[in-house]
């Protein structure tokens, strides 16, 4: 018997054709799953092809399907009230938050104001749209140029470090002026290299954001940091974030906007 690969690969693409239009045409969440390779969307309202993104997109409590290989974790067409729950802002999604990110790089303006205006927050559209702030602390190295702050966001229940980006010169020229050579200063990476420039500079602020963001979490119980910074900022941002995790052991996650590289 002679199989020809063409006619098969043309019979494979018929039959997903069909198989596609198959799980479209199931009105509802139990005819959908007498189809064995599709899956009911919960967010779609439709059903689909199991493997299609649609499907494979949305957390695994929001579909249902019972097909072997699918990761819905619902396998009956009676899905119960609440048996989709979203992420809610803040938490750790597996895809972009828009709203999220809006947040974030309102938090990195607003180290661009001063000490005043930061520990006020009273720093115009930055602080204003950013509600749930507090436990402020404004942190500086006059003669480096380097400033930002520590806080407490009620929001997503965790420390905030945002850095200020670069102000009165361009990064290319921070570039330039601070050690521009890489240096190998995390242990448990050796051979990772970050620039020296960068390292040094988180390290003039490193004493103050630590004491701030243990005094956050000794009071208000919160247990990640979330860095965000812009341009410089942002590089400061990756190298601390690092640090923070590494060095003393917190949670941390980065949101970064305009980073130039930090290292390999």
């Amino acid at each position: 018997v002679r199989f020809c690969p063409s006619i098969m690969r043309g019979a494979v693409a018929v039959f997903g054709a069909w198989a596609h239009d198959s799980c479209n045409r199931r009105p509802t969440p139990d005819a959908c799953l007498n189809g064995t390779s599709c899956a009911w969307s919960v967010l779609a309202g439709s059903c689909g092809r199991e493997d299609s993104s649609a499907v494979r997109r949305g957390p695994p409590g929001c579909c249902a399907s019972t097909s072997a290989s699918s990761t819905c974790a619902h396998r009956a067409g009676a899905l119960p009230d609440g048996c989709c729950q979203l992420p809610r802002r803040g938490e750790v999604a597996g895809g972009f938050e828009l709203q999220e990110a809006v947040r974030m790089l309102h938090m990195a303006g607003a180290a661009y104001c001063g000490k005043d205006q930061v520990e006020s927050w009273s720093c115009g559209e930055h602080c204003s749209e950013t509600a749930g702030v507090s436990n402020l602390t404004y942190v500086h190295d006059p003669a480096a140029r380097l400033a930002g702050y520590v806080a407490y966001d009620s929001e997503t229940d965790s420390a905030v470090v945002s850095f200020r980006g670069t102000v009165e010169k361009a990064i290319e020229d921070w570039v330039h002026d601070l050690s521009y050579a890489k240096i190998n200063p995390i242990s448990k990476y050796p051979k990772a290299g970050v620039h020296h420039g960068f390292w040094l500079s988180w390290k003039s602020l490193e004493e103050h954001v630590v004491a701030a963001v243990s005094e956050i979490m000794r009071s208000r119980g919160a247990t990640h940091v979330r860095v965000v910074g812009h341009s410089l900022g942002a590089a400061l941002a990756t190298v601390a974030a690092i640090d923070l995790k590494l060095s003393h052991g917190w949670s941390t996650s980065v949101v970064n906007f305009g980073s130039p590289r930090v290292g390999d």
